[in-house]
């Protein structure tokens, strides 16, 4: 018994060693069903030794595999943490895979201190949400930027250099996530990916037979009776005798023969079609396929303008008379702007340290209750505010983006640092509230007039700032900061600032916003009827 402690000691701080930093770890493993194990080995001890040589066996093996990936991986935590597929890997590890260590294995010699430790040390793992979360995040950025299911799998990822390949298995819990959420399209693209590593490498991970049933109704549920016939008779080709199996063959076989029946003619198979994304509401616009194209890096449109943009030192204030502003301009109608090397590394050190420990989810505003806000799916970030008074050097920075502005802070909000996860990104929005939204804002402070966003990292892929509805894209730079005016010398919000920060697929992203409100703007941008005056 005193060597199975020292081994299980072993697994749990090779475990520890390789926990991610916390973002995705939120639940305590079960621990109920060890105790009832133990008490079951404990009334056949002999067999229970027997047993407990293979099972001292496994974990040896168990541990020298949880020594060797954390090892590798603590070379270089960051390149390693921020592909994608690794910390998909990582939280199934410790959730499907953890899982089955525990009551496989562990169980048979745990003991009361034992199992006071493990509740301590698990506290951080990520729960089956955890793992849902990151599985949409593949899944969003697999969407994003039109990657081949084949090439997650492998790791082929832009910016990524030795990623692991994913299993069947993998692939086909990746797909089971969606089947439960009722998104069959994604569910046949891995389960499909699933069935070709098991041919293609003679991968056992998962039963050939299972992926096939989930296929053949998948495609069912997509519409198209043809491929789920065909998977249900391969399927029928490895159990013949499975009734489920039958059953759902001859329903399809009836379905086809009905509505051939129905329309008068035969159905063929369409190659091109047969399992289309779903795209409904503002997904199926133009605004939203522009951004996925935008965040790929494609021409949505002819920017005719482009001639007239420059770059130039600003000094327009004794502030930068010594180090002045380096300012391009990106875009002409709106004009939107882009200062380069405007934080130091001292600085955008100094508020990711201060803002980590106050990151919570990010939130929206109900557009039925402005007054509300929520966590939402189309958000997926952490965010925390910094005030002056935190530090000189935060203070120092909202002078810095005053004056690069030429706006007052008067009304100026704090500074709001986000940080975005597996796949983190925002859908389209606007800045400033539309008429519906108005009193997200107190009248005292008006709207959010401008918009300067900084970029505390570079982002090795995805990440960036589109505006759909100009066909502009800004790429992430560190120290870099942007600026645009949300609202009309009117007063009434542009439409044309609707923009949205693309999922990163690989790299850790941070920004920092400073918003700057109407109030106090008065004499330094006055208000005009027309936009020429």
């Amino acid at each position: 018994m005193n060597i199975a402690v020292e081994l299980i000691a072993i697994v749990l701080i090779s475990v520890l060693a390789i926990r991610s930093s916390g973002e995705l770890f939120t639940a305590i493993v079960d621990l109920e069903k060890i105790l009832h194990a133990e008490h079951a080995v404990a009334h056949d001890l002999r067999r229970y030794i027997e047993k407990e040589e293979q099972r001292l066996g496994r974990l040896r093996r168990l541990a020298d595999d949880f020594e060797r990936h954390s090892t590798d991986a603590l070379l270089d935590v960051e390149n390693h943490l921020s592909n994608p597929v690794n910390a998909y890997l990582l939280i199934k590890r410790f959730t499907n895979d953890w899982n089955q260590v525990i009551h496989g294995e562990v169980v048979s010699n745990a003991t009361e201190e034992f199992l006071e430790s493990l509740a301590s040390n698990t506290a951080f793992f990520p729960n089956q949400e955890d793992l849902n979360g990151a599985a949409f995040a593949l899944l969003r950025l697999q969407d994003t930027y039109a990657l081949p299911a084949s090439r997650i799998a492998k790791g082929e990822l832009q910016g990524i250099v030795d990623s692991p390949r994913m299993t069947a298995e993998d692939c086909f819990i990746l797909g089971n996530i969606a089947y439960v959420n009722g998104d069959y399209y994604h569910t046949i693209i891995w389960m499909k990916q699933a069935l070709e590593t098991v041919l293609e490498h003679n991968d056992r991970t998962i039963n050939r037979a299972t992926l096939l049933d989930y296929l053949s109704f998948s495609y069912y549920k997509q519409g198209n009776l043809l491929h789920a016939l065909n998977y249900t008779e391969d399927w029928l080709r490895l159990e013949p005798n499975h009734i489920r199996a039958q059953n759902n063959k001859n329903f399809y076989e009836l379905q086809i023969k009905e509505n051939e029946s129905r329309t008068g003619y035969r159905i063929l198979e369409d190659e091109n079609n047969v399992n289309p994304r779903p795209l409904s509401g503002y997904k199926a616009g133009v605004d939203f396929q522009n951004y996925e194209r935008l965040c790929r890096g494609e021409q949505t449109q002819v920017r005719k303008d482009q001639h007239l943009l420059t770059c130039q030192y600003k000094r327009h204030h004794p502030f930068l008379y010594i180090r002045p502003a380096k300012e391009e301009l990106v875009n002409l109608n709106p004009r939107m702007f882009v200062y380069h090397d405007v934080l130091s590394e001292r600085e955008i050190r100094l508020v990711k340290e201060l803002a980590t420990p106050r990151l919570a989810r990010s939130v929206v505003y109900h557009k039925s209750d402005s007054a509300s806000t929520t966590a939402q799916d189309y958000r997926i970030s952490k965010s925390g505010w910094l005030q002056d008074c935190d530090d000189p050097v935060i203070s120092k920075m909202s002078k810095k983006a005053s004056v690069i502005a030429n706006l007052s802070l008067e009304t100026a909000e704090q500074f709001q640092v986000l940080n975005y996860g597996i796949g983190g990104h925002y859908e389209t929005h606007y800045d400033f509230a539309t008429n519906r939204e108005l009193s997200a804002f107190e009248k005292a402070i008006g709207n959010r007039v401008a918009t300067f966003i900084c970029y505390l990292t570079d982002v090795a892929a995805g990440g960036g700032t589109v505006f759909p509805t100009i066909g502009l894209r800004l790429i992430p730079k560190k120290g870099s900061c942007a600026l645009w005016y949300n609202l009309l010398h009117s007063g009434e919000g542009d439409m044309r600032t609707n923009h949205a920060a693309c999922p990163v697929l690989t790299g850790f992203k941070w920004v920092c916003n400073k918003w700057f409100h109407e109030r106090g703007q008065e004499f330094i941008r006055p208000c005009k009827q027309l936009e020429s005056e």
